[in-house]
């Protein structure tokens, strides 16, 4: 069964994936957590959720490792507040122009 539009967007490909793990390592290799540093154990994190329509582009993106990922996605209340901050932060120096409303899906 075709993936529906929606599914498409918010899905990450293998490219995109590939520019958020070069973007996020010092020396364009080796990919760092964008919270703690860690390199090892790395994900792909969304920073609006995919369950809120957050899409799968560099600018929704960033390399976490697993214990950061999980603590984005289900820790404690203070402890997402505090990660979804650095998140934030990172992604607007990257990005200038950077808006949570570009990052969320929007049907046609």
């Amino acid at each position: 069964m075709p993936k529906s539009k929606r599914t498409r967007a918010l899905d990450i490909s293998q490219k995109v994936r590939k520019a958020v793990y070069e973007r996020d390592s010092d020396d364009g290799i080796s990919p760092l957590c964008i919270i703690c540093k860690r390199g090892d154990m790395l994900s792909v994190a969304h920073y609006i959720p995919r369950s809120l329509s957050g899409l799968g582009i560099e600018q929704n993106l960033g390399v976490m490792c697993i214990p950061c990922h999980d603590k984005h996605d289900h820790g404690y209340p203070e402890e997402r507040k505090s990660i979804d901050r650095l998140f934030r932060k990172y992604l607007q120096l990257r990005y200038p122009d950077w808006s949570e409303e570009q990052l969320r899906y929007k049907k046609d």
